[in-house]
Formats: C-alpha cells, sequence, structure tokens
C-alpha cells in the first residue's frame, strides 16, 4: 500500500468524492458500518442506496483482515460515479464494486446469497411536508423511488439463509420497520436507538433483522452522540468507542 492510499485511509470519511451541491452523507452512514456485526466466515456484503460508498468502504476498513467483497447499488448515476471513485482512492476497488440500478427492480445475478445487507434509505413520506431542494437530495431523502417495504424486500432477495440486514432509520417508523421486516421473512433481533444527548429524543434506530431467525427482539442501551446539548459539544467516550470515525473533522459530513 502506497502512502497515498494509507493517509487516505487514515482520514477518511475525510476527502470523499461527493456532490457539492446536492445530497452529502451524514454521520447516519457511520453509525450503521459501525452497528453491523460481521461475522468471521462473511464474505459477501450488499449496501442498498449505497450514495458515494461511505457504508460499504466504512465496513471494509472496519475489517481488513475478512477479505470481503461489498457491492454497492444506487440508482443515482452521478452517486454511482462518486462511490467508484472513493474505492479507488482508498486502494479498495478490488473489494468494493457499484451498480446503478434501481432498488425496487433490483435482482441479484450471485450464485452465492450475500451474508449480509446494509441500507439507510430514504425515510419520508412524500406526502408528509416539502422536499428538499434538488432532485438527488429529495431522492435521498424521501420515498420517492423505492419505499422501505422495496428496500426490506430487496434485502430479503439478496440474502442467503440467516443472512444479516443492517438498517437505519428514524424512530417514528419503527412500527413500520419492524412489519416491513416481518412481511419479507426478516426477523427482528437486535435494535439501538440513536440519541444526540441525553436530553433530547432518539434522532435514529438502528435495526439488525435476520432471514429467516426465530422472533426474540433485544433492544440495547441507547447511544448518546455528544455529552451535552451545546453546537461543539464533545462526542461521549461510548460514540467514540462505537464509531471510531467519529473523531474525524465534522466538517467531512453533515450531520
Amino acid at each position: 500500500m502506497d502512502d497515498c492510499i494509507r493517509m487516505r485511509r487514515s482520514a477518511f470519511p475525510r476527502g470523499l468524492s461527493q456532490s457539492k451541491t446536492g445530497h452529502r452523507f451524514s454521520v447516519d452512514s457511520l453509525l450503521l458500518a459501525s452497528f453491523a456485526r460481521i461475522r468471521r466466515k462473511d464474505r459477501l456484503g450488499l449496501d442498498l442506496g449505497a450514495g458515494c460508498g461511505v457504508v460499504g468502504l466504512a465496513l471494509l476498513l472496519l475489517h481488513p483482515d475478512q477479505n470481503l467483497r461489498i457491492t454497492g447499488l444506487d440508482i443515482d448515476p452521478e452517486m454511482a460515479r462518486h462511490a467508484s471513485i472513493n474505492a479507488e482512492r482508498l486502494g479498495l476497488q478490488q473489494h468494493f464494486n457499484i451498480l446503478n440500478e434501481d432498488v425496487s427492480s433490483y435482482r441479484t445475478s450471485n450464485k452465492t446469497p450475500y451474508d449480509f445487507v446494509s441500507c439507510n434509505p430514504p425515510w419520508r413520506d412524500p406526502a408528509s411536508g416539502r422536499l428538499s431542494p434538488g432532485p438527488d437530495k429529495a431522492r435521498a431523502r424521501a420515498e420517492l423511488d423505492a419505499g422501505l417495504d422495496a428496500f426490506a424486500s430487496a434485502a430479503s432477495r439478496a440474502l442467503g439463509a440467516r443472512g444479516r440486514f443492517f438498517l437505519l432509520h428514524t424512530p417514528d417508523r419503527l412500527e413500520a420497520v419492524l412489519a416491513s421486516c416481518r412481511a419479507h421473512g426478516l426477523a427482528p433481533k437486535r435494535l439501538r436507538l440513536v440519541h444526540g444527548h441525553a436530553e433530547t429524543p432518539a434522532r435514529a434506530l438502528l435495526l439488525e433483522a435476520v432471514r429467516g431467525g426465530a422472533p426474540g427482539l433485544v433492544a440495547e442501551p441507547p447511544l448518546l452522540l455528544y455529552q451535552g446539548p451545546e453546537p461543539n459539544a464533545p462526542h461521549t467516550e461510548a460514540a467514540l468507542a462505537f464509531c471510531p470515525f467519529l473523531g474525524c473533522n465534522r466538517a467531512a459530513m453533515k450531520e
């Protein structure tokens, strides 16, 4: 590995190629990658709605010794272009590839099922309020092309028996998330709520579901990101231990 690639990896997620005016990844993507429990036997992963590739690339950096192969899927060709650039810049192009496809119609061509699927899907109902300006921002944040059910369905089709599905969504959609997973044979097994700090309601939920798994959901202790409500409050020790990428410059992402 040359020094340039080593430096880019150590600075991750700073320096990623992404849209300057459109949708940009947020801290949620890093939390999802850190939440995913990758088993020692896992080799193949799929990231649905991959954007600039941050979740899949973070997983590869978190598990450098597992020889993982991760496929990213995104409907936006510009996002797919950024993901390819990022994989090459990090020297991970042999382990990460991106497909410019629609989640709703995706059918894996792999003879071997995926061991895990991750997704941070659009979370807003388009009818619930004003859409973000610009088509790429609107598509990334609102269910314009594919809703929660389409992501769960795609994950179920891609996974093998006992394969893991890792999802980040908003707490107000918890009932819909659980119902959609169960409808597609994905048994919710592990739930963790993410709070900005101790005095605020949860801002995100992290869920692990198992294809063909038995019922039984464990609610883990909540994750508090910051030590207080101040704009520049430091991260909690628990948050930094959970997600090592949080120590990077906050300017690299939109929180």
